[in-house]
């Protein structure tokens, strides 16, 4: 399969530390310097994780016919101190809101993201360890 796009990079600016990035025609800025004003790629990193995961839930849930009336994740990772200062754990809460949202459809299609459809983390290392966490708060 080939991949959806082709991606440019380009510095922008900041002593070749910022990258505008073409993707689809469309414009991710990723910034590494010194009083950085967008996101870094280890950020991004970790907010495809997130968005990746919720995606894939959030999809699951509805056909589930579960009513969501909003979703946050909270992601942070522990990065090695040495270079390459990997991530060496990552934590996904998933914060799902809604009306009657039943524990085992969340945890459920969270499972199904994880094991099959999470195309972001089956990139990573098998060795890293991704823990999600599951919140459900009434609306």
């Amino acid at each position: 399969m080939k991949v959806e796009g082709v991606i440019t990079l380009e510095s922008v600016e900041s002593g070749g530390l910022r990258f505008a990035g073409r993707i689809a025609g469309r414009t991710l800025v990723l910034d590494n310097s010194k009083g950085a004003v967008d996101t870094n790629p280890v950020q991004a990193l970790l907010a495809t994780i997130a968005a990746c995961s919720a995606m894939d839930v959030v999809d699951i849930l509805r056909k589930k016919r579960q009513v969501l009336t909003g979703y946050e994740v909270l992601v942070s990772g522990e990065r090695a101190e040495q270079h390459p200062r990997r991530y060496l754990s990552i934590e996904c809460v998933h914060r799902i809101t809604g009306r009657s949202v039943q524990r085992q459809a969340a945890e459920e299609a969270l499972r199904l993201s994880v094991e099959k459809y999470c195309s972001v983390l089956h990139c990573l290392r098998p060795d890293l360890p991704v823990r999600h966490v599951i919140e459900i708060l009434e609306t």
